[in-house]
């Protein structure tokens, strides 16, 4: 492959992590707060095929740095100096769609977080609640007593 097809083929990979990640997050949304079983199933799915996608592009990167310097300067044309820089600004944009869909998915797991934390303490004042209660009740029946007896 030549460093153009290289660069195409690793926007492509890159157009594909933001279609998976944007899918993600209409997923993620949909899936009810109660199942949280199947959202954490989702978002470590999510994770393994984000992690392919970028030893992917990783991948593509090293293979145009070695085509790179392995290119004649002579090959090296103002026509496919052009093309190339296209593709790299192309890229750069790919790349902030990127960030703005990760923000997203930030905010989504960080709102996930806090509901989860907020469910924990809200449990954990009812078992509070529940043993002040129940302290509180043995005390009256004399339930103590009857055990010493």
């Amino acid at each position: 492959m030549d460093v153009l097809s290289l660069l195409r083929s690793k926007n492509r990979c890159v157009k594909r992590f933001i279609k998976l990640s944007s899918a993600f997050l209409g997923e993620f949304e949909s899936v009810p707060r109660a199942d949280a079983s199947a959202r954490l199933k989702a978002l470590e799915n999510l994770q393994d095929k984000r992690e392919q996608i970028l030893k992917a592009i990783d991948l593509y990167d090293r293979k145009i740095s070695e085509k790179v310097s392995l290119m004649d300067p002579a090959d090296k044309s103002p026509e496919l100096i052009r093309l190339v820089k296209e593709l790299v600004a192309e890229q750069e944009t790919l790349l902030i769609e990127v960030f703005q869909v990760d923000e997203k998915l930030l905010k989504a797991v960080e709102t996930e977080k806090t509901g989860i934390l907020l469910e924990i303490q809200r449990s954990q004042k009812n078992k509070n609640d529940l043993q002040k209660f129940k302290s509180a009740w043995i005390n009256a029946s004399g339930e103590e007593l009857d055990r010493k007896l």
